[in-house]
């Protein structure tokens, strides 16, 4: 824990704090309150209480049971229909746009993960960061994020006080953590992901599909225990010598930003330029996508894809799929917004007291390059390790390295 007492909130703390607060609101409102007003709990529950009724946009039945287990079969038989329209491929801009938050999504919740191992924060309930993927996988990374973010600037010692205030051992994650980090997102995260993506029925039947979503909710649950396995297989063979570890620290923190920029920057370019480029050119590279794209019932745009409909208790979705797409943008936005504000506070407390944020106009427009490169989360993964440069510092000004 910190080395000293706790300093009281900081003005940019308090602002920060409202604003994720406002945040939580909004995420409560954008998922829940506009899914009843907006149709897609209605519609949902429309084909949970039908005994006969099919997965979205198929002939199969829905599978209402996985594991014999009626709690946990009930919350996985409301959980897998809302995926239908984001695997099935039927609304091209509602695809494009989960290819997208597939990166966005899987890179804060590492970010998440990262900092609930800091040793700062260990006994806290941020550490606590099963229960959060959890409550995340149930009601909304929009709400449950910011109720994590609001947690930590409020709680944590490292949101409280400046870095040189701390202890070398409460600013680092453990070692042996962080050097398996990339692996355990891959197989616990981007895997899973992957295979939920199959086509159905060329690859996958539809059965099989629904099971794969299934077995995809709890991957929360998939990455603490793998980072648990692996991280004891490596600190057997970690080294002891401080500045040999320092070293290997500031490597493997390297390296795991270095996989979490990549990862968001792929999925985002990839997702931006089939919405931008002209299908001339698109199908250069790949005519099956272009002729998926010129067949569209939907007209695939950057409109159509990334800009959200009126946040209002006025609006209705056309369908499951348009209901399902609105969910996404506000999980998103609203989560992403949330996220950007606790990145900058953690950055201004590792400034080690320094007067002002170190906000400007030219941060701001290097803030905005990179949302437009890597997506709102990509660009937070840069200020993070902005951060974690900055604690690095400290630690050699303590001698630490």
């Amino acid at each position: 824990m910190s080395s000293t007492t706790k300093s009281p909130p900081s003005s940019t703390s308090t602002l920060g704090a409202c604003l994720i607060s406002f945040c939580i609101l909004a995420g409560a409102y954008g998922l829940h309150g506009l899914g009843w007003t907006g149709g897609m709990i209605p519609i949902l529950q429309s084909i949970l209480n039908d005994p006969a009724g099919n997965f979205p946009n198929s002939d199969t039945a829905l599978i209402r049971s996985y594991t014999g287990i009626t709690p946990i079969d009930t919350l996985l038989m409301n959980l897998v229909p809302f995926f239908g329209p984001v695997v099935d491929r039927t609304s091209l801009p509602l695809t494009i746009f989960s290819f997208f938050m597939f990166g966005q999504f899987g890179v804060g919740w590492s970010l998440m993960l990262l900092e609930s191992f800091r040793g700062a924060n260990n006994g806290l309930a941020l550490s606590f960061i099963t229960i959060f993927g959890i409550l995340v996988q149930t009601t909304g990374f929009a709400l449950t994020s910011p109720i994590w973010f609001l947690l930590y600037i409020t709680t944590s010692p490292l949101a409280r006080s400046p870095a040189t205030t701390q202890s070398m051992s409460s600013l680092r994650v453990p070692l042996s953590k962080l050097t398996v980090f990339p692996l355990v997102l891959s197989i616990g995260y981007i895997v899973p992901s992957a295979f939920i993506m199959l086509p159905s029925p060329s690859i996958v039947s539809m059965e099989t599909r629904q099971k794969l979503i299934a077995a995809w909710q709890p991957f929360p649950i998939y990455t603490t225990i793998l980072m648990y396995i692996f991280s004891s297989l490596h600190s057997s063979s970690s080294t002891t010598s401080s500045s040999s570890i320092s070293k290997a620290y500031t490597i493997a923190s390297n390296i795991l930003y270095t996989f979490l920029i990549i990862f968001a920057v792929i999925t985002n370019v990839l997702a931006l330029l089939v919405t931008i480029l002209p299908t001339n050119i698109i199908s250069i590279v790949s005519p099956a996508i272009a002729s998926a794209l010129k067949g569209s019932p939907i007209p695939v745009s950057f409109s159509t894809v990334y800009v959200p409909s009126p946040p209002l208790p006025s609006w209705k979705a056309v369908n499951l799929a348009d209901a399902v797409h609105t969910f996404l943008h506000v999980d998103t936005y609203v989560s992403g917004s949330a996220a950007l504000v606790w990145a900058l506070i953690l950055r201004s407390r590792a400034r080690n007291g320094e007067k002002g944020t170190g906000i400007d106009m030219v941060y701001i427009v290097k803030l905005l390059i990179w949302t437009v490169l890597a997506g709102p989360f990509g660009a937070i993964t840069n200020v993070m390790w902005e951060r974690e440069r900055l604690l690095v510092e400290t630690e050699k000004v303590k001698g630490g390295i």
